[in-house]
């Protein structure tokens, strides 16, 4: 049909032109009195016919360029791009997005616009969705790189204009197409989704090598040597490995030849390199149908199912440092007042069988960041490890363990960025190596977006400014951390919602660790307390000044119309620090393998999905939240992880498939007063093993919390099987031991 289009093109300029060239050899001369032959009147017969085609063809193309100029009941935009028609066609306010989804389309038959009356059925319901139209006519450039560069050029246009999506539908036919796929091929991070007719194809075949060489400004032998790079169907590859899905009209009278160029070619190549085409095939129509393209449902409802892509949510995830199982109100302790926690756990799901993955917090950051255990990472410890933690006369010395977390894994930050999400760290970071830590290896460097307050420190010089803190700027003299940090995090959330990005802020407060510091209001308020729930009445004051800021991010999160749009997580890194935290009815404390160094509290809320007031009693592990906010962001979760995701747990669909949560301490604790070991729990069963002496500890959890009753002895079968996988998982992980003392 495109043949036919380019001589009713040609018919037209020379009819215009006032010249009809003849077919024949046949003269007329108005004073030849010579009657004409048989033969003559055959060939004036030809004339006439051709200025009877020529006539049709000049009215059709007119009237073709008309509807194209006609502006219908679309509003228009037209302008100029490096020199080239391009116009955008914007969707009624009331259905704009923050960021606007969008067809990137290729116009044909040398028309500046797309026609209301043709293209309009389709563009109508592209629009009805909320979703913008936009090109640019390059003329008969067929893929070259200069209408390349300016279909880029339109595209940084539209996102900075107009807040366009950063991945359009690219939606063409002909050699629009070839110009898209071409573009395409450079951009698979910029597409979401390509449809049309015959886009795809062999340039020796169409255009040609001629009109090819002078689009692409190359000799023939050249463009032959160049085929491999610039052939679209060459450069499939690219967008394959995209997962850009792709939907192809086939015409089921398509004779298109060589076949490399054919519909059914590409779509087998296209699934043998690993991506997604659909192949439609329109009854009665060629190979360059125009019909068949636009009054395509099929082709519609895919450019708006892949257009319109539901927001991803987004991730508030608050870890709060030292905070004990008990330090909650809702967790049972009648001394600390927490109404803003409460209320969360209460909208959301409480888990009462939480561990950190360590019993200090290097470890169980990195875990949360990587899913995977401290033993894998080799991060077994609080950094910098220091010669000091270990005690007096030592029966074993600590395993070596690393500084910081280092580049080669993969963060979940990095993972949500990559997909789209704009990603803020806030807080306590503890990963970066020795004192201020080594920029490289700081949130910046590991996916994060932002960073305020990440660095090497593991608590802050003080909690009022000025803080002392690297990456994070003195503001207010007087203002205490946690609320500074408050600020930060609505400012980040606030200017997401702007844009229309979907967020992950990870806001990881310095409190409540040490030092013991509050506002002297709680201070006052908590000075006479005594009896159970606390060691420390400072530290009742700074549970409550957490309570209060992120109480103050949660309303944020309200009003600015985010709550169901957001899951929010909460939760600690380790076990409270008995100095201050009465962590009864546990056993022990932060740096210890007994409840009360690993077991804490976590809350997970997210309206619509998580049933509120739930109570699980599910034994969960940080490496969970991993692959958990994997699946929440609609990405794919590997399986080399050592968390399980708990989506079928927080939407009640299933059980985790595990049986058994792993842990690993083979250092000393800043406290010193740890035995090093690994532990397990197998159901309500807890087996402890110690590195100085070999003896184990098994526990009931569910009749003994507490850890008072040792089963070993009495259970010893248990206890040996439970070792004994203890020790495959060991291994299994490269877990580094503790190195024994030489006896002299």
């Amino acid at each position: 049909m495109l043949n036919v289009t380019e001589t009713r093109r040609e018919n037209r300029a020379c009819f215009i032109g006032g010249v009809i060239k003849a077919e024949g050899n046949f003269r007329f001369n108005h004073n030849d009195s010579h009657s004409p032959n048989r033969s003559e009147f055959q060939s004036i017969f030809r004339v006439i016919k051709r200025m009877w085609t020529t006539l049709l063809a000049s009215l059709f193309v007119v009237a073709v360029e008309g509807r194209a100029e006609e502006p219908g009941d679309f509003q228009w935009n037209r302008f100029e791009i490096e020199g080239c028609s391009a116009f955008v066609i914007l969707p009624d306010v009331e259905k704009r997005r923050a960021k606007i989804p969008w067809v990137y389309y290729a116009p044909t038959f040398d028309r500046r616009l797309p026609s209301s009356k043709d293209e309009g059925w389709m563009m109508r319901q592209f629009l009805d969705q909320g979703i913008a139209i936009a090109g640019v006519d390059v003329g008969e450039s067929y893929g070259s790189p200069a209408g390349r560069e300016v279909y880029s050029a339109l595209y940084e246009k539209l996102i900075a204009d107009h807040h366009f999506d950063a991945k359009a539908c690219l939606l063409a036919r002909s050699r629009g197409g070839l110009m898209l796929y071409s573009w395409a091929a450079d951009h698979p991070d910029k597409v979401r989704c390509i449809a049309g007719i015959y886009p795809v194809c062999n340039l020796r075949s169409y255009p040609g090598l001629a009109k090819a060489c002078g689009a692409y400004g190359l000799t023939e032998s050249q463009f032959e040597e160049a085929l491999p790079i610039h052939n679209p169907i060459n450069r499939l590859a690219q967008l394959a490995k995209a997962n850009v899905p792709i939907h192809h009209i086939h015409g089921d009278v398509d004779k298109v030849v060589p076949s490399s160029a054919n519909s059914e070619i590409v779509a087998k190549r296209y699934h043998e390199l690993g991506g997604t085409m659909t192949l439609e095939v329109a009854e009665g129509q060629g190979h360059n149908m125009w019909e068949g393209f636009f009054k395509s449902q099929p082709l519609v409802d895919f450019v708006i199912s892949n257009a319109v892509v539901p927001k991803k949510p987004n991730i508030l995830f608050v870890l709060i440092d030292d905070l004990g199982w008990m330090d909650l109100h809702v967790q049972g302790n009648a001394a600390v007042h927490t109404p803003n926690i409460d209320r969360l756990a209460a909208e959301g799901m409480r888990f009462t069988d939480n561990y950190a993955a360590s019993p200090v917090c290097s470890p169980t950051r990195a875990a949360i960041l990587t899913g995977l255990s401290p033993a894998r990472l080799a991060i077994t410890n609080h950094l910098p490890e220091q010669a000091r933690f270990s005690p007096d006369n030592p029966k074993v010395l600590p395993a070596k363990t690393l500084e910081h977390l280092p580049l080669e894994h993969v963060t979940i930050a990095e993972r949500l960025k990559e997909s789209g999400y704009a990603t803020g760290f806030i807080g306590k970071w503890h990963l970066s190596g020795p004192g201020e830590g080594k920029p490289e290896f700081q949130p910046t460097a590991q996916g994060f977006d932002m960073n305020i307050g990440g660095c090497g420190y593991g608590g802050p010089p003080t909690f009022f400014d000025p803080y002392q803190i690297p990456n994070l700027e003195p503001r207010r003299k007087g203002e205490y951390l946690p609320e500074r940090l408050a600020d930060d995090a609505l400012s980040f959330m606030k200017a997401q919602k702007d844009a229309g990005d979907p967020f992950m802020l990870f806001l990881w407060n310095y409190t409540v660790h040490w030092p013991m510091e509050a506002p002297e209001d709680l201070l006052e308020k908590y000075a006479s307390h005594d009896g159970p729930g606390l060691n420390d009445s400072r530290y009742g004051a700074m549970i409550e000044a957490m309570d209060k800021s992120i109480g103050r991010v949660l309303k944020g999160l309200d009003d600015m119309g985010l709550r169901e749009e957001t899951l929010v997580i909460f939760t600690s890194d380790n076990g409270g620090f008995g100095g201050v935290a009465d962590n009864r009815p546990l056993r022990k404390e932060k740096g210890y393998l007994y409840e009360g160094g690993i077991r804490v509290p976590l809350i997970m809320r997210w309206p619509g999905k998580i049933e509120p007031g739930v109570i699980s009693a599910e034994p969960v592990v940080s490496m969970d939240l991993y692959p958990t906010l994997l699946e929440v962001a609609g990405l794919e979760v590997p399986g080399e992880l050592d968390g399980e995701s708990l989506i079928p747990v927080l939407q009640s669909t299933g059980d985790l498939e595990r049986d058994s949560l792993f842990f690993h301490y083979p250092n000393y604790a800043f406290h010193r007063g740890n035995r090093l070991g690994s532990a397990m729990r197998q159901g309500p069963y807890k087996l402890i093993e110690n590195f100085d002496d070999g003896s184990l500890e098994l526990y009931h959890l569910d009749e003994d919390m507490s850890e008072a009753r040792n089963l070993a002895k009495a259970d010893p079968d248990r206890a040996s099987r439970m070792a004994k996988r203890l020790d495959e998982w060991r291994k299994a992980s490269g877990a580094r031991l503790p190195i024994p003392v030489e006896v002299k």
